[in-house]
């Protein structure tokens, strides 16, 4: 059987860009209702023995669904997740950018100065980069 990719020129012959991803290589709908539900009770739990024991804990998943969902301002910057130019995160569109984990680290900043009454004082998320443009004032 011939497939619709075979007669796309190089490199639209490839999966998700000249032809649908198979369902074997996406999650279903209900797949990822269960990886949602596994993430959840893994947090909880991470959370509760956090507080059991008193350490200082910080939500990333919490905190990264705030970037996600209109974003978070510090410093004269929103950081959101969108792609390029959100500031949140790197050109591959999972890892942090250099800003998004300045973000994060003053979070664990906050969480650790709460928690056992010390002064750090974070960064400024301004002087991290987000890789691109990287001659823009705005970014």
């Amino acid at each position: 059987m011939e497939r619709p990719h075979q007669f796309a020129p190089a490199p639209f012959n490839t999966v998700g860009v000249s032809y649908p991803m198979q369902d074997n290589t996406v999650l279903t709908a209900d797949e990822t209702a269960q990886v949602k539900t596994a993430t959840d009770a893994f947090n909880a739990t991470i959370q509760s023995l956090a507080s059991a024991k008193g350490l200082a804990f910080v939500d990333a998943n919490s905190l990264l669904n705030q970037v996600s969902n209109g974003g978070i301002t510090a410093n004269n910057f929103t950081v959101t997740s969108n792609f390029v130019t959100g500031g949140g995160f790197s050109l591959d569109g999972v890892h942090p950018s250099p800003r998004g984990y300045a973000l994060i680290a003053n979070k664990f900043f906050e969480a650790i100065n709460a928690t056992y009454g010390s002064n750090f004082k974070g960064v400024n998320i301004g002087d991290y980069r987000i890789l691109y443009p990287q001659n823009s004032a705005n970014f």
